[in-house]
């Protein structure tokens, strides 16, 4: 959603008004289905995440811990 602002805005600086327009209506509808489309995408990041910091291998030496 931020990059589409960003875009928007880049199109409403170089007066691509129809270009702009497009633009604000993709982020419309984004807002309104938000949940149905990034939601899985967004579930599945944080649920990776959370189980890549748990992996034994990524947890931190006993040397470094001992030197802090």
């Amino acid at each position: 959603m931020r990059a589409a602002k960003i875009i928007r805005v880049q199109y409403l600086i170089k007066v691509h008004n129809a270009k702009a327009t497009a633009t604000a209506e993709f982020l419309e509808v984004l807002t309104f289905d938000n949940h149905s489309l990034i939601g899985g995408g967004v579930y599945l990041n944080n649920k990776n995440r959370q189980t890549r910091l748990r992996r034994p291998k990524e947890f931190p030496r006993v040397e470094d811990l001992d030197k802090l």
